[in-house]
């Protein structure tokens, strides 16, 4: 009987850790908010959007149609949000040997409307085609970027001088 001992106070502590534990976590759970319409904190919180962004990768003639050009865009979503209808648009500019822009206005445009939704923390590459007749003598320079999207925030939009740049005004 000396040897069992030991049950007795094991039980008790045992029994007293499970009591201390329910009583801490009934007290952490009553001093949160009940509903998030009553809480301050949850009505400072931004909504949560998908941060998106459009990027030029690559472009060059097709090959089996000289007049036209393909454009590879990048498409990222930096946010934790599927980004839904994205649209991209890409501008080509004139401009020297250097990579300078020759006058203001753009050259051509083109949109590829509704690409799809891309995931949240993802990347989606696409492809736009657009009819490109540049004089002889000028080089083209072209960028791309989203120009609309749902339910989401593009990034170049943060910075004033992009949007001046992207939109034109």
């Amino acid at each position: 009987m000396g040897k069992n001992n030991y049950l007795i106070p094991f039980l008790t502590c045992l029994v007293l850790v499970i009591i201390l534990g329910g009583i801490a976590i009934f007290k952490s759970g009553s001093s949160e908010c009940p509903t998030c319409e009553t809480c301050k904190t949850c009505e400072t919180c931004p909504e949560e959007k998908a941060l998106m962004t459009g990027e030029l990768n690559s472009w060059g003639e097709n090959l089996y149609d000289s007049s036209e050009n393909i454009f590879t865009v990048d498409i990222t979503n930096y946010g934790y949000r599927e980004g839904k209808n994205i649209e991209v648009t890409c501008q080509v500019f004139k401009s020297d040997k250097e990579g300078y822009i020759i006058g203001d206005s753009v050259a051509v445009t083109t949109t590829k409307k509704s690409i799809g939704n891309v995931a949240s923390t993802s990347y989606k590459q696409v492809e736009l085609t657009a009819k490109i007749n540049i004089q002889e003598g000028n080089t083209p320079t072209a960028h791309c970027f989203i120009s609309s999207c749902d339910s989401c925030e593009v990034l170049y939009k943060r910075v004033p001088e992009l949007v001046e740049i992207f939109e034109g005004n």
